[in-house]
């Protein structure tokens, strides 16, 4: 008799997503927080449309839902915490099945005075650079074992992300303010486990997107000007 064949499981054309919208640092609930989704051209990062697909208010306990979301197509979600807070731009892969679990992070509001809260309150808040975090939601970035590029500058190196680290979130931007990447510590983030931070410049007037490769998977986003929002690319 001949062994049955196994055949991959389909994946559905649409699916469900969801998940709760937090602030950095406390995880308050962002409550009535508004979330929109766009779906990108996954050659350049762009937008495929001007208007969202898609668009959800948080409840209460900052949970959120958007249906009949596209698979296998890379998406933005755009969290907008309140009319005065700056949103946050997550980008990811794209979804193949039905995930309820997706948390979105808002910067923190001002009533935060944690470390973390203040550290973040103080990213750059201008039209002239753009700031840039990858999120590892799987896994910590150790050197010698992985790869993470930006731009094709390594960032997988013992001096960011060294096993005792455990580094899973990476802020990028031009931290002296010289218009150039210097691709040196932001060293305001070395004290904090789980968080690195380096000196790269990207400038939102260039049309040119932002290539971010992580151990084969390779990903481009349009740069955003970081008074326009802050820019997650969630792995």
């Amino acid at each position: 008799d001949s062994l049955p064949v196994s055949r991959p499981a389909a994946v559905a054309a649409q699916v469900t997503i969801g998940g709760r919208a937090v602030y950095f640092g406390d995880n308050k609930p962002a409550a009535g927080a508004r979330i929109e989704l766009y779906y990108l051209n996954p050659t350049n990062g762009e937008r495929q449309a001007a208007q969202p697909r898609a668009q959800a208010h948080a409840d209460a306990e900052g949970r959120w839902q958007l249906a009949d979301i596209q698979t296998q197509t890379p998406v933005e979600l755009v969290l907008q915490a309140s009319q005065t807070a700056r949103p946050v731009h997550y980008f990811f892969a794209g979804f193949v099945q039905a995930q309820p679990w997706v948390y979105l992070r808002a910067l923190p509001s001002s009533k935060d005075m944690s470390m973390v809260g203040l550290l973040l309150a103080d990213l750059p808040d201008t039209s002239t650079q753009a700031v840039v975090n990858l999120f590892l939601s799987d896994q910590a970035v150790v050197a010698g074992r992985d790869s993470l590029a930006v731009d094709g500058l390594e960032l997988s190196s013992i001096t960011l992300a060294p096993p005792e680290k455990t580094a899973i979130s990476f802020f990028l931007y031009d931290g002296n303010s010289n218009g150039r990447t210097d691709g040196t510590v932001l060293t305001r983030f070395t004290r904090f486990p789980f968080l690195a931070g380096v000196d790269m410049f990207f400038d939102p007037n260039q049309r040119s997107s932002i290539e971010v490769y992580f151990n084969g998977k390779r990903r481009w986003v349009r740069k955003i000007p970081a008074n326009q929002g802050v820019q997650v690319v969630v792995f």
